[in-house]
């Protein structure tokens, strides 16, 4: 593999590194292999063609990480305290910006050993990323020092991963590192049922992170915790939610969950300067940015759909309303034939082929939807 490759797989290594790499085309990589020997280091690091950029914790080491009055997330704060206690292999998902590579830093940090590497199995053939799963010469087995390696997008390389889980079986205790796959959806998702097979019979722990909508109860103290470290950061004194203020911040959809919450403490915090407590008016000042989409390539199609549909359902507050599921079929399905019927000038037959079904099928789809097409 080059190093220009592996650049673009080494996403994250805790380690000393310089801040500044003068040779674009692989110094930094070698660098940051020639460095892991610090292990006491709690910075973190993400590598980019044009150097390194420095980063300190999230979080001060002292404060919770995971905000769990809601039901929901002690049930999640309970699993990830399990995990920490075994060294299976972790299956880690949730919808963008829910803190999942947060969590697995915590997870890592949580044994207080070894090094922390990201990697995207997408980003390599299998061949490459097989190359990398090496001790020595060090691969990505020999840097962790039986730390942490997380894994993006594992379906991308189902073989590889296999492999990966026998080579770490096969490394003494003390060296052995852990896993850990991240996922926008769970072992049972179309993409990972090859996986489900592979990490089942080796006690995989699947973790769910929830979307920051379905714990409105732990806005309050996330949004508190986030002020808190930012005006650390800004050495300057933490800002005060009013109670409307937090209300107004609870009643919000967050389709980019706690990353946009965090987004939007900072933005409070340094819009208002000279205010102490903020209010409903400061919060209403950010809702028009806050409504901006959040870019849509991080979801899936399935993801998006549930989103959209939750939102709806929410406003009904529970009321039952006959023939709902129908309707909002027919709906779905007419998006999907208009389109079809867009991208074909209209042409029947042009639209039963891309959307792979014959004519006739699609002709009493469109008839019984109200639809016309040549």
């Amino acid at each position: 593999m080059t190093e220009n490759r592996l650049d673009e797989l080494l996403d994250d290594v805790e380690a000393d590194l310089p801040l500044e790499s003068n040779d674009e085309n692989g110094t930094m990589v070698a660098t940051a292999k020639a460095s892991v020997g610090n292990k006491s280091s709690h910075h973190e690091v993400t590598t980019t063609p044009g150097g390194v950029r420095r980063r300190g914790d999230s979080m001060s080491p002292g404060r919770p990480i995971l905000v769990s009055h809601s039901a929901i997330m002690k049930k999640v704060a309970q699993t990830v305290k399990g995990a920490c206690g075994n060294h299976r292999p972790i299956w880690l998902w949730g919808e963008p910006g829910t803190g999942r590579e947060f969590v697995a830093r915590f997870i890592h940090r949580s044994r207080n050993q070894g090094r922390f590497l990201a990697v995207d199995a997408s980003a390599a053939t299998e061949k490459e990323f097989l190359t990398e799963l090496q001790v020595d010469p060090p691969g990505w087995l020999g840097l962790l020092d039986g730390g942490t390696l997380l894994i993006k997008e594992p379906w991308a390389q189902i073989g590889a991963v296999e492999t990966l889980l026998e080579r770490t079986e096969a490394l003494p205790a003390q060296s052995r590192p852990r896993l850990i796959f991240l996922s926008p959806t769970g072992l049972d998702g179309p993409a990972c049922s090859a996986l489900k097979a592979i990490l089942e019979y080796r006690g995989v722990t699947a973790i769910n992170l929830p979307p920051l909508r379905m714990r409105p109860h732990d806005i309050p103290d996330l949004a508190a915790a986030f002020l808190a470290d930012i005006a650390e950061s800004q050495e300057m004194r933490p800002k005060v939610l009013s109670d409307n203020a937090v209300a107004r911040l609870a009643s919000f959809h967050w389709p980019g969950n706690v990353s946009q919450l965090r987004q939007v403490c900072q933005a409070l915090t340094l819009r208002n300067p000279e205010e102490r407590v903020l209010k409903t008016h400061h919060v209403d000042e950010l809702i028009p940015t806050m409504e901006q989409e959040v870019a849509l390539d991080h979801y899936s199609l399935e993801e998006l759909v549930r989103a959209k549909i939750h939102r709806f359902l929410d406003r009904l507050k529970g009321y039952q309303v006959k023939g709902l599921h129908k309707d909002l079929m027919d709906r779905l399905e007419r998006q999907i034939l208009v389109l079809a019927l867009d991208m074909s000038d209209g042409r029947q037959g042009e639209a039963a082929k891309l959307l792979g079904m014959n004519r006739t099928s699609l002709r009493r789809r469109l008839l019984r939807l109200g639809l016309t097409g040549k």
